[in-house]
């Protein structure tokens, strides 16, 4: 299976539906539950934060279809979520079902962390359920949670 990572371009009306479709099969996923009628609106709230030059958002697709993305960037005084200012940080991160286990988890991961690189973060932080998935990728944890929503914090030098 070979693997493509975009970077999403939201004036790409086939990009925008199938974030919009994976993002819709994330959220009950990650327990927050049926978000569909709101995922149109968070969907263009990605669309217009994109046009900054600190946030991302990545598209995996195998050579038939998208089957994930990845959502990050660097806090700052202005951004919604300014935990770590200066710090890269991984908003979201999903790969569909069927397509886990193929890399394209790791590949999302390190075009986003390059390009938080590249704008000058030094290290990144994300929050997960999941630890021994981000530890093969370099990230440590201390052991600190996020009272937002009970996660594990990780961290990794870029």
């Amino acid at each position: 299976m070979h693997i493509t990572i975009e970077r999403f371009d939201p004036t790409v009306a086939k990009q925008c539906a199938q974030l919009t479709r994976l993002m819709s099969a994330y959220f009950p996923e990650i327990g927050a539950g049926d978000m569909t009628p709101y995922v149109p609106k968070i969907v263009k709230l990605i669309a217009d934060s994109v046009a900054t030059p600190r946030f991302w958002a990545f598209l995996g697709r195998t050579d038939n279809e998208y089957a994930g993305f990845v959502i990050a960037q660097i806090d700052s005084s202005e951004s919604d979520w300014n935990k770590r200012e200066g710090w890269g940080f991984i908003r979201e991160l999903y790969v569909a079902p069927a397509y886990r286990k193929r890399a394209m988890a790791r590949q999302l991961v390190a075009v986003v962390e390059q390009a938080m690189h590249r704008s000058g973060a030094l290290q990144a932080y994300l929050t997960t359920p999941v630890p021994d998935f981000w530890r093969k990728l370099g990230y440590s944890f201390s052991g600190e949670v996020y009272g937002g929503n009970g996660y594990k914090i990780g961290e990794k030098i870029l």
